[in-house]
């Protein structure tokens, strides 16, 4: 919801009615398919989205994102936002955000930074300069139930004008005249979102934030950092690990790649994971990147331990080679 709501604010704000057709928005290759799903409720067709080529970082490309644009441009097209990731999904890699406030700004589109997951990293005093630019964007969507510890459905977006939201969501009738918005009263939020009722989301967080305070939890989402570096430590001292995506953000990728064919690495992979949520260890998922079949811990658990991370990164080697040894017997690789 609170992506869908800010890239209708960039829709409502960057293009006329009659531009909507030839629109088009930059997103890469590791953007958050919520951005698509949304963007197709809005009624812009898939081929209006551009995904762009990430380098070696999982960035999105800039040198190949001004190119896109201008290309477009030239087509007769109507380039009118750009989507900046502060955390992707799968390697919670953050977009070089003030490259982009730049071509953002140079081509007057609408930036709008996905932090749905990272962006709690600005809460965390020691850690938030990663997140640098990301006050140059238009909007920021930011999901209170991943990395603020809420249940589901507690998502905010953020902008820089309130008036911004009124103008897109604006409701008025003769039903709900007499609970007018004025300058004494509190603010309708029918007015600032798609949703005219609604529950109390904000009451948990608010609750969290008044009970905990600020300190715990920059504590807490700094331990996830922690933990994710703990267990590329470990996996750096194991043999047939390999680390395809670095301990960033709570996030850490790695795939078991002993010596065979490289066609069974994915089934390994596979079977490691299912093993280990068979065995209890771990809901140790996988995700695919550059092609390949990885695991993906995702530490952001604040009351995990050092010696429990260690205990899941030496349980996943004992299950990755009991399953090659029994594989190799079997004659399966």
């Amino acid at each position: 919801m609170a992506n869908l709501s800010a890239l209708m604010l960039a829709r409502d704000l960057k293009l006329l009615l009659e531009e909507r057709s030839k629109a088009v928005a930059y997103t890469s290759s590791q953007t958050h398919s919520s951005l698509a799903k949304g963007l197709g409720i809005l009624g812009f067709h898939p081929s209006q989205i551009r995904k762009v080529t990430c380098d070696d970082s999982m960035r999105i490309g800039t040198a190949l994102l001004r190119s896109a644009i201008e290309q477009d441009k030239a087509l007769g097209k109507t380039p009118f936002l750009i989507v900046g990731k502060a955390g992707t999904t799968n390697t919670s890699t953050v977009d070089l955000f003030i490259e982009l406030a730049a071509i953002a700004r140079e081509q007057n589109l609408w930036l709008h930074a996905d932090g749905a997951y990272g962006a709690s990293a600005l809460l965390c005093q020691s850690r938030r300069a990663i997140l640098c630019g990301i006050e140059l964007c238009d909007c920021l969507s930011w999901d209170a139930h991943k990395w603020l510890f809420q249940t589901y459905g507690c998502g905010m977006v953020l902008v820089r004008h309130r008036q911004f939201l009124t103008e897109s969501f604006g409701t008025t009738a003769e039903y709900t005249q007499d609970a007018a918005e004025t300058g004494e009263s509190l603010p309708n939020f029918w007015s600032y979102g798609p949703e005219l009722t609604r529950p109390a989301r904000a009451m948990k967080l608010w609750f969290s934030f008044q009970l905990l305070g600020l300190n715990t939890i920059d504590i807490a989402i700094n331990r996830g950092f922690e933990l994710a570096e703990t267990a590329q430590s470990s996996l750096e001292g194991l043999k047939d690990w390999e680390i395809l995506s670095p301990a960033q953000m709570g996030i850490i990728l790695f795939p078991f790649h002993p010596h065979v064919p490289a066609a069974n690495l994915d089934e390994v992979n596979m079977r490691i994971s299912q093993s280990a949520i068979e065995n209890n260890l771990a809901a140790t998922l996988t995700t695919r990147v550059r092609g390949v079949l990885v695991l993906r811990i995702y530490s952001i658990h604040p009351n995990l331990s050092d010696d429990e991370m260690l205990a899941i990164i030496n349980g996943l080697d004992q299950l990755a080679h009991l399953y090659l040894s029994r594989a190799s017997k079997d004659d399966i690789i």
